[in-house]
């Protein structure tokens, strides 16, 4: 890809993905876009060192973001670092974002969000202006 951070986007809405990558173009990260978990997780696999966030929807039909997160703290991250990932969602409620927190997401965006909001997130993850 390149040698700027990555943030995946992945959401089996194209819409939303689009919106992610539309907010970020030119901007010094690279956006790799993912429409369901079984592919953002072979990507991962065979990229887990450049990327620098995980933008993770939690209602996919494959493998929900729930489960993803879990294998990639199960399976991916046990190279000494942990990936940060983020639940990306419309769920709100305060039980939710709690069983996000306690199955190992690093912070929840909820839709729909402004740009501001997607920045001020990718700032606490990663170095990359």
């Amino acid at each position: 890809m390149s040698e700027l951070p990555i943030v995946m986007a992945v959401d089996d809405s194209l819409v939303n993905r689009r919106l992610i990558t539309a907010q970020l173009k030119g901007s010094n990260v690279a956006v790799a876009e993912f429409g369901d978990g079984g592919s953002a997780l072979e990507f991962l696999r065979a990229n887990y060192e450049q990327v620098g966030l995980l933008l993770l929807d939690i209602s996919m039909p494959d493998i929900s973001g729930i489960s993803v997160c879990n294998i990639i703290r199960s399976e991916i991250d046990t190279v000494g670092r942990r990936l940060p990932v983020v639940a990306y969602t419309a769920h709100a409620m305060s039980h939710e974002r709690r069983q996000f927190i306690d199955a190992g997401f690093d912070d929840y965006l909820l839709k729909p969000f402004v740009k501001e909001q997607l920045l001020s997130l990718i700032d606490r993850f990663i170095r990359w202006r």
